[in-house]
């Protein structure tokens, strides 16, 4: 019976248990997870790159299984796990915005370049140069002073409209996080 047990593969429940606590990952995404143990594999090993389970379950769960359910084969994937957390990376360090990891995501499968090339080639990451984006505020303070008057008020919705402008500027590429902040400090110097 022990020779037995120990012949058998790693049943779903304890996969699960373990993945959900080597990982930080809900039972939920376990679960599902776990249904293809090849998927299970190829999420070890993303989570083992990417250092975030909880990171390398949503890209799992959501675009690699959204090709599979398409018609791929996980065994022939043309993302490398540790291509797939190159890009997580990426994402982490600001470097790329949700909507642009995803676009260099699917470069990353019509191409087989990794992610970095994928940005590179196709302009896609996130402006966080302080100075260049500064001057980009500056541009939408000065072009829309209504919303500026506005903020002044205490109306944080009119920020959106400075936000926006920010955005057309840099064609989506600036950090959302560090255009705020230079507002709300440009703001602060009016």
């Amino acid at each position: 019976m022990d020779e037995i047990r120990k012949g058998l593969p790693e049943l779903p429940r304890a996969r699960v248990k373990r993945l959900t606590a080597a990982y930080g990952i809900p039972d939920y995404d376990g679960w599902v997870l776990v249904e293809d143990p090849r998927i299970a594999g190829y999420f070890e090993a993303v989570a083992k790159h990417a250092c975030d389970g909880k990171a390398a379950s949503n890209w799992v769960m959501t675009e690699v299984m959204h090709l599979l359910n398409e018609g791929m084969d996980i065994e022939t994937f043309p993302v490398p796990p540790d291509r797939l957390a190159d890009l997580i990376h990426l994402q982490k360090k600001g470097k790329l915005n949700v909507a642009q990891a995803r676009v260099v995501f699917a470069g990353m499968v019509e191409t087989g370049l990794d992610a970095r090339a994928v940005a590179e080639k196709r302009g896609l990451e996130q402006l966080s140069d302080a100075e260049k984006l500064q001057h980009a505020v500056q541009q939408a303070f000065a072009a829309n002073a209504r919303a500026v008057a506005d903020m002044k008020r205490g109306k944080l919705k009119a920020r959106d409209a400075i936000m926006g402008h920010v955005m057309r500027l840099t064609r989506g590429q600036a950090n959302p996080t560090l255009v705020q902040e230079l507002i709300d400090r440009q703001l602060l110097a009016e």
